[in-house]
């Protein structure tokens, strides 16, 4: 799965949002900020001092309650000086996506209506809109919800990984199919088969991307197996960020799957820091 993943984002169209929007006559753009990415953001572009309207996508929602933790979005003109302050933000902190082709306010309906999605369990689920990840997955898999998904938008932007090098623009430029959907009242999103298989190598690939000087600078060639161990690890129950940078030489190596001593102490009933100094210890023992 991360060999598919990675081959489906080199396949993806990158740009400098700025000079792509100059060229399609885009007048204004429309920021969607996702503070769980960055809980300084709305502080930041504050202090700008520059006009800004910010709106809390979930107000007026049935979950207004939860409105000042969740996304934000705001409509700033194509070549100002907060459009390119936010788009660095965004793409620096991968904390936002942009929306183009519409009014700002079909875009800012559109986005609210994305906030909510049926997940597949026969219940709704809250989306992270403006965590670039999974903007990603869900473009990469929608397919035939593409009409529901990009609504009004002529094109998506979501921030490329920019430590890896993997991408040759700092945004990746999502189009809409040709045939788009532009009903305000549309019915939530489905979300596509295959989005929880794509979205989970994304998110660590951008993981990889934030950490990319603490893993020892990985090289391109090295993320399929990185990404695999790590998901690996992941799966069974080493989820936080410090324990995984700790097996940062484990999971660059061999495929940990493949490794009877690896995997029996991750099967374990072991409490997670117990099974990485276990790991730690099987790793100096060989070598890696």
């Amino acid at each position: 799965m991360p060999e598919e993943v990675l081959r489906a984002l080199h396949q993806t169209p990158t740009c400098d949002i700025h000079s792509f929007c100059q060229q399609r006559g885009h007048e204004s753009l429309y920021f969607v900020v996702d503070p769980g990415r960055d809980s300084t953001a709305l502080t930041r572009l504050y202090q700008l001092g520059l006009p800004f309207e910010p709106m809390p996508l979930l107000v007026g929602t049935d979950l207004a309650a939860l409105a000042a933790q969740g996304p934000f979005g705001f409509s700033a003109q194509t070549h100002s000086a907060l459009s390119r302050a936010a788009a660095q933000l965004c793409s620096a902190n991968r904390c936002g996506i942009v929306f183009a082709g519409a009014t700002s306010d079909a875009l800012q309906e559109h986005a609210r209506s994305l906030l909510k999605v049926n997940d597949g369990s026969g219940g709704q689920s809250l989306l992270s809109l403006g965590n670039p990840h999974l903007w990603a997955a869900l473009a990469l898999t929608s397919n035939a919800t593409a009409q529901r998904l990009f609504g009004p938008c002529s094109e998506v932007f979501s921030p490329a990984p920019n430590q890896l090098s993997m991408a040759p623009a700092p945004w990746y430029h999502w189009p809409a199919p040709p045939s788009r959907s532009l009903d305000a009242k549309a019915p939530l999103l489905d979300l596509p088969p295959g989005f929880v298989n794509t979205a989970q190598p994304l998110q660590i690939l951008y993981w990889v991307d934030e950490q990319y000087q603490a893993l020892g600078s990985p090289a391109l060639e090295q993320l399929p197996r990185l990404l695999g161990n790590l998901a690996a690890l992941i799966k069974h129950g080493i989820t936080e960020g410090r324990h995984l940078l700790k097996l940062a030489t484990m999971a660059k190596g061999p495929d940990l799957t493949e490794n009877a001593q690896a995997m029996s102490i991750l099967q374990a009933h072991d409490d997670d820091f117990l099974k990485v100094e276990q790991l730690i210890h099987l790793a100096a023992n060989h070598g890696q």
